[in-house]
This record gives C-alpha cells, structure tokens and sequence, in this order.
C-alpha cells in the first residue's frame, strides 16, 4: 500500500468498535473496554521509503506529521466517546530485535542507519501522542 495524496482523518477509524462495544457492556465496564489500533509507523517501517508518493510528501517530517495529526484526532474523538484504554498493535518492533541483532554482521554505516531509524521512530511514536 502506497500513500499516494496527503493523509486526512474524514472520519472516525475506530470509534464504531467502540460504540459497539460499548452497547454490549454494563455502563460499569465501559472503562475496561481496550482497543487495539493499528501502530501508526506500520506502513512506513514495512515500505520505507516506498509508502508514500514523493510528489505527494518530498519529506519524512510531513508525512509524519500528518499521520501523527490524524492519530491525534483519531484518539481524541475516542476519548470523547468514552474509550480509555487504547493499545497500539506494533508487530514490526520485532523487525528492531532482528535489524539490530544483525549490527554485528553489517557495515558500520548500515548500522549507524539501524541504530538513527530505531531511536527516531520511537522518539515519533512518543510524541505523536503528546
């Protein structure tokens, strides 16, 4: 999947789920609910440099900020309906275990890049929330 025009949030992604889970439970449970979304850097981390249209997002820093602007959206809308208790689904943190486990048989720039990619992806996906 390619981002191939800017990201905007036109509407809730996750709120249905919600409200339907919120249907089914007693009133005193509704906190308990747990959504799981999708991590926000999933496309970009499995496409790299191929998830978006250069034309569209000449740089990371746009992309991202659009993304992190419809994720914020996305959890505050949530929150307004109730939810409290979100969970991003991250299965590509394993690919960090495998890329780093593999510094000691790359080159010393490859691994600089390993290490660059980890430390700013999380230091992203911490402030996209804030």
């Amino acid at each position: 999947m390619v981002c191939k025009g800017k990201l905007v949030r036109e509407k809730p992604m996750y709120r249905l789920e919600f409200e339907y889970m919120k249907s089914i439970v007693q009133p005193s449970q509704v906190s308990h609910i747990k959504l799981t979304l999708a991590a926000p850097e999933w496309y970009h981390l499995r496409h790299g440099e191929h998830a978006r249209d250069h034309n569209v997002y000449p740089n990371e820093e746009d992309f991202f900020n659009d993304l992190a602007k419809a994720y914020r959206e996305e959890l505050a809308d949530l929150y307004e309906a109730g939810c409290r208790n979100v969970q991003f689904d991250d299965p590509l943190l394993a690919y960090f275990v495998s890329c780093l486990s593999s510094l000691f048989f790359c080159t010393a720039d490859e691994g600089t890049r390993l290490i660059k990619l980890l430390v700013v992806n999380s230091a992203r996906k911490i402030c996209w929330l804030v």
